[in-house]
């Protein structure tokens, strides 16, 4: 989205730099409020960069207008409030896109943004306006995110990336930058270690599984060759006997019987 929305903006302002190689004084003053009022235009340091338009900050006439620039190039809307005859009458448009990139700088230094705090950073009067700038952010592709009306946050995904002031500013991005990496390569190092730990513990239940099954299928083995004993020697051996005789034991029983009847007989005699 980042990379999207700044390849777009560099476009936008690619037919005013075009337009600055020729413009002088008025003209060059005039070329700068058309490109803080265009729509889609959001980066401003190439401009900036521009000779014609360098020459506008020592000019007595036109330096409002060079301040101008340099507001929405790297500037917030506190800047003008605090200040706003320094520079050039805004229009209503202007006013949104300074209030559009105030956002883009909010989302640059925290992930997650209070309703309240938004409102005072961008001088809104209600959550309604806040929540109708946010959206136009969207649309426009210079932020992402998620806006949460219940717990009053906008829960930031991801910003355009603002113009850089000098090498001061940019130190200050590349210590971000430096701190970001390091975070990363942390997070990156406990979920390496994560990772081996579940290695480890699937390793070990693997192992349990293989011993369980070697074990289990000792018993059923040792099992199997005591039944195959028991029923080599025979039934007596195996120890059924008492519940299946054998044909030669209901023979036994039944001369056992013919006896004990002869005898009752003999008894009556």
């Amino acid at each position: 989205m980042a990379v999207a929305a700044s390849t777009l903006a560099a476009a936008k302002l690619e037919q005013f730099m075009l337009l600055a190689r020729s413009a002088k004084g008025a003209s060059a003053a005039k070329l700068i409020e058309r490109a803080t009022s265009a729509p889609g235009c959001f980066v401003f340091a190439e401009l900036l960069q521009q000779p014609s338009i360098r020459e506008l900050k020592h000019s007595e006439e036109h330096s409002s207008a060079y301040r101008l620039l340099e507001l929405f190039a790297y500037g917030v809307h506190a800047d003008y409030a605090s200040s706003p005859y320094s520079f050039p009458s805004l229009s209503e448009v202007q006013v949104q896109k300074l209030k559009l990139l105030t956002l883009v700088t909010e989302c640059y230094r925290s992930t997650t943004l209070k309703y309240d705090d938004l409102l005072a950073a961008l001088d809104l009067p209600d959550m309604r306006a806040l929540e109708d700038l946010i959206i136009e952010g969207i649309y426009a592709g210079i932020v992402s995110g998620r806006l949460d009306e219940k717990s009053q946050i906008f829960q930031v995904e991801g910003c355009l990336g603002r113009d850089v002031r000098g090498k001061p500013e940019l130190e200050n991005l590349v210590k971000e930058l430096e701190r970001w990496s390091n975070s990363a390569e942390s997070a990156l190092q406990l979920l390496s270690e994560r990772i081996d730990q579940i290695k480890q513990l699937d390793a070990s239940r693997a192992e349990q599984r293989r011993r369980h099954d070697a074990l289990l299928s000792e018993h059923l083995q040792k099992a199997a060759r005591h039944i195959h004993e028991s029923n080599s020697k025979g039934p007596a051996a195996s120890g059924y006997s008492a519940f299946f005789p054998s044909q030669g034991n209901e023979h036994m029983m039944d001369v056992g019987s013919d006896d004990l009847s002869a005898a009752r007989r003999e008894k009556k005699k």
